[in-house]
């Protein structure tokens, strides 16, 4: 599993990272993996999976071109 960091993320969706925890506690974006699945000397920071991020971001660019 690849895993992306907060500011990966957040370059990736074009969001910021208060709008990344923010979406995340409104349930509107994907949480970060459980800490099981992340490498102990990444533990300290919150990540995502990429594949995760990506399909977000496919669905929502699918939703912004329906809605134009």
């Amino acid at each position: 599993m690849q895993l992306l960091n907060v500011e990966q993320v957040a370059e990736k969706t074009g969001l910021s990272v208060q709008t990344i925890y923010r979406r995340v506690r409104l349930k509107t974006f994907p949480p970060a993996v459980n800490s099981m699945y992340v490498p102990e000397k990444l533990k300290n920071k919150k990540h995502w999976a990429k594949t995760e991020v990506t399909k977000w971001v496919k669905s929502n660019v699918k939703a912004d071109n329906a809605n134009a």
